[in-house]
């Protein structure tokens, strides 16, 4: 049944990948983190997230990366460092407790229709690439950050994407290794991942379909709803032990 519903999770959290660029780990980790040990699924989420995020590159026109945001990739490869030191020597239940805060707080900043006012794009993007980076090698979230700096930017639909999709292929491989040889990335790990692959290819196809067929701001809202939920439904499994 656990299988069943990992399944499930990781095929939704790819459809939402293929659709907007982002929000991979945003949707299924709060999820499956009630039914896996945290320590065990950021690298297998790194993983998934690497292959949905290489998809969307190869099937989207136009995928190349601007030489404006090779900064920001820079700056997201350096906090990894940080973000990998952090999950391996902090226990568990923090990291769950922190994960669930920020998607909390994050999810409510976006229903809000929060934006920064960037008035200095090359220290805005440091700032962004920075906490990124951090969020992704600790907690396999590197999302809320980018997207709120990015949408900040008025990009179009598609360079959004991209963009976001680069960040994620570089700072993922950059994690995956950081975790190989801090001990975190073990075959139980591989494992899992390869089990969920499917889910993964077959989410991102139909969500890259749908990017000229449903409106994105209605269904990136309905999963900023569902992410909302899920942070404090973690935040709850937390506190009520």
């Amino acid at each position: 049944m656990e299988w069943i519903i990992a399944l499930t999770i990781i095929f939704l959290a790819a459809l939402l990948k293929g659709l907007t660029g982002f929000g991979f780990a945003l949707l299924s980790l709060p999820f499956l983190m009630l039914f896996f040990p945290v320590k065990d699924l950021v690298p297998t989420i790194t993983m998934l997230s690497l292959l949905s995020s290489v998809q969307v590159i190869l099937l989207t026109k136009e995928a190349r990366l601007d030489k404006k945001e090779i900064p920001l990739q820079l700056w997201g490869i350096t906090g990894i460092i940080g973000g990998i030191v952090l999950l391996k020597y902090i226990p568990a239940e923090i990291l769950k407790m922190i994960i669930a805060i920020l998607l909390i707080l994050v999810s409510v900043a976006f229903l809000k229709g929060f934006r920064f006012k960037i008035k200095r794009p090359k220290r805005a993007r440091m700032m962004a690439g920075l906490t990124s980076g951090f969020l992704g090698g600790s907690l396999s979230i590197s999302g809320p950050p980018l997207a709120l700096f990015l949408t900040s930017m008025n990009l179009s639909t598609n360079n959004f994407r991209v963009t976001f999709s680069w960040f994620s292929t570089i700072t993922t491989c950059v994690s995956l290794v950081g975790y190989y040889f801090s001990g975190l990335l073990t075959w139980d790990n591989a494992t899992m991942g390869l089990g969920l692959f499917p889910a993964v290819i077959v989410g991102t196809l139909i969500g890259q379909s749908l990017t000229k067929k449903v409106s994105t701001h209605l269904f990136y809202k309905v999963c900023i709803w569902v992410t909302l939920v899920a942070g404090v439904s973690a935040l709850v499994s937390v506190v009520g032990r």
